[in-house]
C-alpha cells in the first residue's frame, strides 16, 4: 500500500494541575435564586429536581415567585423559613467549596448575590481552547522576539496625535486575534487540544475575586477605601488550587517542519519561557508598587512560592492578563524601539486615576497590571490577608509522547 504522503502526527498526553485558582467563564451568572447553601457548601439548584418536587408539591411555585417579589430576597433565604427543612436537600446536589469567611457568616452569605460559572457548569471542564489560546499567545512573542521579519506579526504602528491618544491598540490587537488567516492562526490550525476531564464537585469552589481599587495617589480614608473595595467583590466558580488534570494535544507534524515549534517539547519550552518571564515582570509589579493589591503582594513576595523548574508554567482564564500584560508586553516593547516613551501611551491598560492636570488615560498604569485577585481563604487557617492570582498551571515535564499516522 502507497504509504507516502500520510500526515504524521504526534500525541501527547500531558500531566498538569492548577497552581493557584483558576476561572475560565462560561458567560452565565446565576442569580441569588439560582443556588441556595448547605453548611460550607453552594449548592446549585438543579431544575430537574426542581420539577419533580413540584409535581408533589404544586403551591412550591406560587410561593417562589411570591417571594422573588422580594428585591433582597434569595432562595437561600426562602428556604431558611420554609416549613420543611429537608426541601434543599430535594432540590440540587452539586456543591462548591466556599470561602472560609463567607462558609462562617450569614451576612457574606447574603451579600453573595451573584455569581459567575465555570465553562461547562456543573460538570466544569478547562477547553482545549484556552491551552492552546495560551499557547499561541507565547508563540507570538516567541515570533516578534527572533522572527527578522516582526513587523509580519504586529498590528499596524500606532500613529500619536492629540485624538490617537485616546484610544489603544486593543482593536488592532483584537481583531488581529480573530483573524483565521494571520500568520500564527493558519499555523495553530494544526495545533489540536482537546477538552479536559469533568471536575467533581470536590474539584470546584467558590472564590471571592477583589478587584483592587486604590484611591488617588494611594491617599485617602481607609474606610472610604474599604467600603470601595466591598462593592467591587466578585464571586465566581473556580477549579481550586492544586487539582490534577490530563491535557491531551496532537501536532500535525507534517505540516510544521519549517515551524520552530515542530514538536511538542518544543511548544512547551517556548510556552514555559515566556510565561516564566510574564511571571518575573508581574512579581516585580507587585512587590514594587505602592498601589498594588497588599494580598497579591504577600504572595509574590513569599520566597516558597516559585514556579518548579521540572514544570512548564502556563496561565490560563479570567484574571491571567492575555490581553492587558502578556500580548502587550511584547507589542509595548518593539514600538517603544521607535516610540520610546510615547509608546506607554496607547498601551497602558488598567484602573485610571484622577489627576487636576494631564489627560487621564496617561494616568494609567503600565502593563502588566492584571489586579483580579481570588482570596484564598478556602485555605485551613482561613486568613482573609492571603491571596493568589488567578489562573497560573503548571504542566510535568515527563511528557508522554505518541507518534502516529
Amino acid at each position: 500500500m502507497q504509504t507516502t504522503g500520510l500526515i504524521k502526527h504526534q500525541k501527547a498526553r500531558l500531566k498538569a494541575k492548577t497552581w493557584t485558582h483558576v476561572h475560565i467563564g462560561s458567560g452565565v451568572e446565576l442569580s441569588r435564586w439560582e443556588y441556595f447553601f448547605r453548611d460550607d457548601k453552594l449548592v446549585l439548584l438543579d431544575y430537574a429536581m426542581l420539577a419533580k418536587e413540584a409535581e408533589r408539591n404544586p403551591q412550591l411555585i406560587d410561593a417562589l415567585t411570591d417571594a422573588a417579589d422580594d428585591d433582597k430576597g434569595s432562595l437561600y433565604s426562602f428556604l431558611m423559613r420554609h416549613p420543611d427543612k429537608s426541601l434543599g436537600a430535594r432540590l440540587g446536589e452539586d456543591t462548591r467549596v466556599l470561602p472560609q469567611e463567607v462558609a462562617r457568616s450569614n451576612e457574606k452569605k447574603r451579600k453573595l448575590r451573584q455569581c459567575r460559572l465555570f465553562t461547562g457548569s456543573p460538570k466544569c471542564y478547562i477547553p482545549g481552547t484556552s491551552v492552546k489560546g495560551a499557547l499561541r499567545t507565547a508563540y507570538l512573542s516567541h515570533q516578534i522576539a527572533t522572527d527578522r521579519n516582526k513587523k509580519d506579526w504586529l498590528p499596524r504602528s500606532p500613529q500619536f496625535t492629540d485624538k490617537d491618544n485616546l484610544r489603544s491598540l486593543q482593536t488592532p490587537i483584537m481583531r488581529q486575534f480573530n483573524d483565521i488567516g494571520s500568520r500564527e492562526n493558519k499555523l495553530f490550525q494544526h495545533v489540536i487540544v482537546r477538552d479536559t476531564r469533568r471536575f467533581g464537585n470536590n474539584d470546584i469552589g467558590i472564590a471571592t475575586v477583589d478587584i483592587y481599587a486604590p484611591p488617588p495617589n494611594g491617599k485617602g480614608r481607609r474606610d472610604q477605601h474599604q467600603s470601595q473595595q466591598s462593592k467591587d467583590d466578585i464571586y465566581c466558580e473556580v477549579i481550586l488550587s492544586e487539582i490534577p488534570f490530563e491535557v491531551q494535544l496532537i501536532l500535525r507534524k507534517s505540516e510544521l517542519q519549517e515551524s520552530p515549534i515542530d514538536s511538542v517539547e518544543k511548544l512547551l519550552d517556548v510556552a514555559d519561557k515566556f510565561y516564566r518571564r510574564v511571571w518575573e515582570r508581574e512579581k516585580l509589579a507587585r512587590i514594587s508598587h505602592d498601589r498594588q493589591n497588599p494580598r497579591l503582594k504577600a504572595f509574590y513576595n513569599d520566597p516558597g512560592f516559585q514556579p518548579p523548574d521540572d514544570h512548564y508554567l502556563l496561565r490560563l482564564g479570567w484574571g491571567s492578563g492575555q490581553h492587558a500584560t502578556s500580548v502587550l508586553m511584547d507589542y509595548r516593547e518593539f514600538y517603544a524601539q521607535s516610540l520610546g516613551t510615547q509608546a506607554d501611551t496607547p498601551l497602558r491598560v488598567g484602573p485610571s486615576y484622577n489627576k487636576p492636570s494631564g489627560h487621564r488615560l496617561k494616568e494609567r498604569q503600565p502593563y502588566p497590571f492584571s489586579a483580579k485577585c481570588a482570596l484564598a481563604n478556602d485555605n485551613d487557617d482561613g486568613d482573609p490577608n492571603k491571596g493568589q492570582p488567578l489562573g497560573w498551571v503548571i504542566v510535568s515535564k515527563k511528557v508522554v509522547i505518541e507518534d502516529a499516522s
